[in-house]
């Protein structure tokens, strides 16, 4: 399902399966477990709180080997001009 609009504040929100659309967030605790989920043209500031868990975790880990994909760009969420992010669009 698709949320447009709509502002989220110091709420717990679960991202899997939902795709955000002009959405803000702030103070808000975000939980991800699976890849499933998009943010498109949302602000989040920097008071919220990104929690992952489930087999996220592993990708994570890898990651954080620091090995040559750091600076792969596709790992790197599209930041648009006017603050807000896309990712998974």
């Amino acid at each position: 399902p698709a949320v447009k609009g709509l502002w989220y504040n110091e709420k717990i929100i679960k991202l899997d399966g939902w795709r955000f659309e002009s959405c803000r967030f702030d103070k808000c605790r975000l939980i991800i477990e699976t890849p499933n989920f998009s943010l498109v043209d949302c602000y989040l500031d920097s008071t919220n709180f990104i929690v992952v868990s489930g087999k996220l975790v592993n990708a994570l880990q890898f990651m954080a080997l620091g090995n040559e994909f750091d600076d792969s760009p596709e790992y790197h969420p599209i930041r648009n001009p006017n603050g807000t992010v896309t990712i998974g669009a």
